[in-house]
């Protein structure tokens, strides 16, 4: 391929990206990916755009590369994917097609595979620090309702596809919040197969107590 048609395919390839940054997508079918700009390769999410377009999914992106992050480090994901209310909604009702919940499994399982085992680098207002990144999938109930599935990066694939499954399961007797709460941390126990919630507030509160 010669350099101009090589160019011509970088600089289609950049503003298909740009595009996808710069839409910030909102709609009931639309689920979200927060990530490090550098780990995952830009031809490898329009493949993944284009896959979940399959069962009409819209992606919406965001790059947190350079923004200044301070928060409980242990209980959020650093990379995820995000899906809405409407969205999951439709999956534990059965309403969506069975292939919703396969290609949302694909694209988590595909980025899972990009990230584990990688680092970013935290800014905070007084220094830079390369940490592990934490990945996993928040799922929203509703505005007061979240939980934050953890998948560990070694954890097998054969796991990663039941834990995903299960989580399903799992949200299926949920309810709502009546009010606002934090997102719940789950974490999955390999062991008897399920997963295991843990009140961040409430674990936030015993800290903030045990340090006085």
């Amino acid at each position: 391929m010669s350099t101009s048609k090589e160019n011509l395919l970088n600089e289609d390839l950049s503003l298909k990206l740009d595009t996808l940054h710069q839409e910030r997508k909102k709609g009931n079918n639309v689920i979200r990916l927060e990530y490090f700009g550098g780990l995952i390769d830009e031809n490898e999410i329009l493949d993944l755009e284009e896959k979940l377009k399959k069962a009409e999914i819209e992606l919406s992106i965001f790059d947190k590369n350079g923004l200044n992050y301070n928060s409980f480090d242990e209980y959020v994901n650093t990379v995820f994917i995000g899906i809405n209310p409407t969205l999951i909604s439709s999956i534990l009702t059965g309403v969506a097609s069975t292939i919703v919940w396969e290609i949302i499994k694909y694209a988590v399982k595909k980025i899972w595979l990009k990230v584990r085992g990688k680092q970013y680098i935290e800014i905070t207002a007084d220094s830079q620090e390369k940490k592990d990144i934490k990945f996993g999938v928040e799922i929203f109930l509703d505005r007061n309702t979240r939980f934050n599935f953890r998948l560990n990066g070694d954890l097998s694939d054969e796991l990663i596809e039941k834990s995903l499954d299960k989580a399903l399961e799992y949200l299926k007797d949920q309810q709502p919040n009546e009010e606002y709460k934090h997102s719940y941390y789950m974490t999955y126990n390999s062991t008897n197969g399920n997963w295991v919630k843990l009140d961040i507030e409430e674990e936030l509160r015993k800290k903030t107590q045990e340090n006085k």
